[in-house]
């Protein structure tokens, strides 16, 4: 049963919501719809990955300076923190893939829709950045000044984001590693040193 407000709402709405759409008008709110959701959804995990990322280079930076200066259990501190970086890191690459997912759906409907209406922004677009299998859905013309503009554009290489991610994550093992192997040769070089005296 719906409460005053729920059909107050939907009056207006109605009020405001053209009736008789064409179907050309559908498709472009659809694809103004996709373009939106591509841009937050990217927008949203950057803004993630820039608070994180630099968190965990934070608190690798205290964990290394903590095993230089030959902290009391920083072993415990190592693998503790090292723990909470790797799982931050994983965290982020598996939301990324998730991304990666909503993406491509984005984009495989906005070419769906540009076909349907003669458009060829997003697939102009992604040729340049790369090829793509939709290419062979341009004609002759298109194909030949895309041509010419791949030749004039000048891509920055691009940098994989699970690289990042397997960086981080040897890093903090690494970093685990040498927690518990520096003690140890501090007292092995304590030991060479009064053996050989």
């Amino acid at each position: 049963m719906y409460n005053t407000t729920t059909s107050l709402v939907m009056i207006i709405l109605a009020t405001y919501i053209p009736t008789t759409m064409d179907k050309q008008d559908i498709l472009l709110k659809e694809y103004e719809v996709a373009q939106q959701h591509l841009t937050a959804m990217i927008s949203h995990y950057w803004q993630i990955f820039s608070i994180l990322i630099p968190v965990n280079t934070a608190f690798f930076g205290a964990v290394i300076y903590a095993i230089l200066r030959s902290t009391p259990n920083v072993g415990v501190l190592a693998v503790m923190v090292g723990i909470i970086g790797i799982i931050t890191m994983l965290f982020l690459w598996k939301y990324w893939e998730r991304v990666k997912f909503y993406i491509a759906a984005d984009y495989h409907r906005m070419h769906e829709i540009e076909a349907i209406l003669g458009m060829s922004k997003n697939l102009m677009v992604h040729y340049l950045d790369q090829y793509n299998d939709r290419w062979s859905e341009l004609d002759d013309s298109a194909q030949k000044r895309l041509d010419e503009l791949h030749k004039k554009h000048i891509s920055s290489p691009r940098i994989y984001i699970q690289l990042v991610f397997w960086a981080f994550i040897a890093m903090w093992v690494v970093c685990i590693v040498l927690s518990f192997i520096l003690p140890c040769l501090k007292v092995l070089l304590l030991i060479l040193r009064y053996c050989f005296v």
